[in-house]
């Protein structure tokens, strides 16, 4: 097989205006592998950047930074991966992404998928999960203390609320209603409503009055 197919960007649009285009199959560099893309993700700054546009697009550029698959090529310096192995992986979105059934990916940049996880779930996992670790990151020292987090029933919210209680934080969060008991489960001490007038008050309260050591903010930027 020498060809394969790939969404390509030529302008700033919505996302249904991108074009199916066959393409040459791309050969991995000497530090690349060519990954065979079983499912892609859809996040956020694609759709946003797809409607922008990008400084280093030009017309024909494949967009997606998320996607999983197989690996079915490897470059001459990539010694510690086979074939067929299950991967992830987030791309620089300068480069052409996911949006492919193939993709060129720096093996450094490569999740392995371990065998209980389903295809889904390992493309959904790498740029939320990132942003919620780089978040996470910023407050290094969170063990014992009081962590708020806003917008936990998204995508990167759910991430943080799990990173940060593996870290020993004592987490309070604001989400729907319909995610609180799961967030209850998980051990979240405080959980409101971010739309009631009174969400922030309510959380300080179950806080028992004190201030939080961090605040992550997934809601908006007020």
């Amino acid at each position: 097989m020498n060809h394969t197919q790939a969404w390509c960007w030529h302008a700033p649009g919505e996302p249904d205006q991108l074009t199916l285009t066959r393409q040459a199959l791309p050969t991995p560099g000497p530090d690349e592998v060519l990954v065979a893309n079983r499912i892609i993700a859809f996040n956020p700054v694609d759709w946003k950047l797809i409607e922008q546009g990008h400084p280093h697009w030009q017309p024909g550029h494949v967009s997606g930074v998320d996607g999983m698959g197989t690996l079915v090529a490897l470059g001459a310096n990539v010694t510690h991966l086979r074939p067929g192995t299950r991967v992830a992986y987030h791309t620089d979105l300068r480069h052409s992404g996911s949006f492919a059934r193939h993709t060129l990916v720096p093996a450094r940049a490569l999740m392995p998928v371990p065998d209980a996880l389903s295809d889904e779930a390992a493309a959904a996992l790498p740029c939320p999960g990132l942003t919620a670790w780089q978040a996470l990151a910023k407050l290094p020292h969170l063990h014992g203390e009081a962590l708020l987090i806003s917008g936990a029933g998204s995508s990167v919210g759910r991430f943080a609320v799990q990173l940060a209680l593996k870290q020993g934080a004592r987490v309070f969060a604001s989400a729907s209603p319909r995610h609180h008991q799961w967030l209850k489960q998980l051990g979240v001490q405080g959980v409101a409503d971010y739309r009631d007038p009174d969400w922030l008050a309510q959380l300080q309260a179950a806080n028992g009055g004190e201030p939080f050591e961090g605040i992550i903010d997934l809601v908006s930027s007020q």
